[in-house]
C-alpha cells in the first residue's frame, strides 16, 4: 500500500494537472476472499453468514481508509475491482447481501472524497441491476453491455472494452485497430471512454498499446 500511495503521489505531482491519475481498490468481498480463500469464503456465506459479515465489516473499513489515503495523493478517480459480483459465484440474494451492500458503502465513501468512482466488472455473467444500483460515475464493463446500459440510464459514462487478452496480448495492430473502432462506434462520442475491458497484460506488445491510443485520438 505505501508503494502504491507513493507512486500515485509522484504521478499526481508530475502529470495530475493535465492527465487523470486513477487509483484502484478491490471490493471488500474480493479482498476478504483473498484473505480467507475464495472456496472457503463462498462456503462460509452458506454455513457461517455472521462470520462473513464480521470479516466484511473489518475489510470494508480497510478499503475505505485505503481509498481515503489515495484521495490525499491527488488522484482524480478510484476504480473498484468488483468482478465477483456475478451469477457464477452467488445467487442474487446472497450477492446483494455480501457484495453489493458492502461495495455500496465503499462507493459512497469515495464520493464523499469528491472523487469519481469507476466500477469495474469484466464478468460475462454480471448482475446489471446491481451494477446500476451502485450508482458509479463510470461503468467499466464488456462492450456487449453498452446498448443495455444506454437503454436504461442516460447519465452514466461507459468505459471499455477492447479484449485485453485475445486482442491486446495476442492480436496484431490491425486486430486492435478494428476492435477499438468497433467499440467507438458502439459507445459513441458522448459518455464513452475507450479502454480495454480489463488490465493490459504486462507483456502486451507496445505497438498494440500505441495503436489503441492512436485510435482513441483519431476518434475525436
Amino acid at each position: 500500500m505505501p508503494l502504491v500511495l507513493n507512486s500515485l503521489k509522484i504521478l499526481s505531482d508530475r502529470i495530475g494537472e493535465y492527465t487523470p491519475v486513477i487509483g484502484m481498490v478491490c471490493s471488500p468481498f474480493l479482498v476478504a476472499s483473498e484473505i480467507r480463500g475464495l472456496q472457503k469464503f463462498l462456503m462460509d456465506t452458506l454455513t457461517r453468514p455472521d462470520f462473513v459479515h464480521e470479516i466484511l465489516e473489518i475489510v470494508t473499513s480497510g478499503c475505505v481508509e485505503y481509498a481515503k489515503a489515495m484521495s490525499e495523493q491527488g488522484v482524480f478517480a478510484i476504480m473498484i475491482e468488483n468482478a465477483y459480483m456475478n451469477r457464477t459465484f452467488l445467487d442474487p440474494k446472497n450477492c446483494k447481501e455480501f457484495i453489493l451492500n458492502y461495495t455500496k458503502k465503499l462507493v459512497e465513501e469515495i464520493k464523499e472524497c469528491n472523487l469519481y468512482v469507476i466500477e469495474h466488472n469484466c464478468s460475462e455473467q454480471l448482475y446489471m441491476d446491481m451494477e446500476l444500483e451502485l450508482e458509479p460515475d463510470i461503468l467499466n464493463l464488456s462492450i456487449d453491455n453498452i446498448s443495455e446500459i444506454r437503454k436504461r440510464v442516460s447519465d452514466i459514462c461507459v468505459m471499455g472494452s477492447v479484449d485485453h487478452a485475445n486482442t491486446m496480448l495476442n492480436g496484431t495492430k490491425s486486430d486492435v485497430s478494428e476492435e477499438a473502432k468497433s467499440c467507438l462506434k458502439e459507445g459513441g462520442k458522448k459518455g464513452f471512454i475507450l479502454s480495454t475491458e480489463c488490465e493490459i497484460p504486462f507483456s502486451a506488445p507496445l505497438e498494440n498499446i500505441r495503436t489503441l491510443y492512436d485510435v482513441a485520438c483519431e476518434g475525436w
